[in-house]
């Protein structure tokens, strides 16, 4: 059996799972009263930035108490430009530990009624070709 069959694959989208970004120049569209209320807290290309608490206290977790067990990748519907410059930001020494980015460039999902179930549109099956040794049964994807 491969190194990677006896590990998880964790998948973590980029925007609003590991950091929020805010275009402040954007209209608010849809309902104010429904959007997460965030301390932003840095500057990224004209967008207010912000970590969730406790990224120190995670990314170690992540890439030392856990590197036995799991391999760690990046969602992200940005361009892979921008992608790989906030993933530098965010993960910064462990960056090198990253499996894979996945930069789509595309939205995951549109715009839904707040009543409706998320539908959350991702084909792992290019993953799973690229890296045989995962599949459904060993892969987490964490979103929001």
């Amino acid at each position: 059996m491969s190194t990677a069959a006896k590990k998880f694959l964790v998948i973590l989208e980029l925007n609003n799972v590991l950091l929020y970004l805010n275009d402040p120049k954007a209209k608010i569209i849809g309902n104010p009263a429904n959007r997460i209320q965030v301390p932003y807290h840095d500057q990224y290309k004209n967008l207010s930035l912000s970590y969730r608490r406790g990224k120190p206290e995670f990314l170690n977790h992540l890439f030392i108490n856990m590197k036995q067990d799991i391999d760690v990748a990046v969602w992200s519907d940005f361009n892979a430009e921008f992608t790989n410059d906030l993933c530098h930001r965010y993960f910064t020494r462990y960056f090198r530990d990253l499996f894979f980015i996945l930069a789509t460039n595309r939205a995951l999902y549109g715009e839904q009624p707040l009543h409706a179930p998320l539908k959350i549109r991702r084909d792992l099956s290019g993953i799973y070709n690229k890296f045989p040794g995962y599949n459904e049964g060993n892969t987490i994807v964490v979103t929001t």
